[in-house]
């Protein structure tokens, strides 16, 4: 079962997300991220994959490093889970996340690469 969180804001399931800050690296920032919004212990992170990828922010686009994590945890009922940025969020196989008709592109691009088992 894999975490997706529902982004309202592009009425899309997505991954998590955020950013790093200065002088951390992609690990450190993923663990301080996930402590920020979701509150929940995640244990054997590791990387994927990195991704780049663009996106137009009021007329001028930016290119982004991105990474992929994935990690295990004991919870599993996304009830116990508090987002800090009032997203919601449910565990899906990969199966169940494909049916859905809103993805974003990074999960579809994560799934069909099998970049994920």
């Amino acid at each position: 079962m894999y975490l997706f969180v529902y982004n309202d804001n592009y009425d899309e399931w997505d991954l998590l997300s955020g950013t790093i800050e200065k002088g951390e690296n992609p690990l450190t920032a993923i663990k301080r991220e996930l402590s920020e919004k979701i509150n929940i212990e995640i244990s054997n992170i590791k990387q994927i994959r990195p991704r780049k990828t663009t996106d137009e922010v009021q007329g001028r686009i930016f290119e982004f490093q991105g990474y992929y994590f994935s990690g295990t945890t004991d919870i599993y009922d996304p009830s116990k889970i508090i987002f800090s940025e009032g997203q919601t969020s449910e565990f899906f196989s990969l199966d169940e996340i494909l049916k859905k008709r809103n993805i974003s592109e990074s999960v579809e691009e994560l799934i069909s690469k099998n970049y994920v088992e």
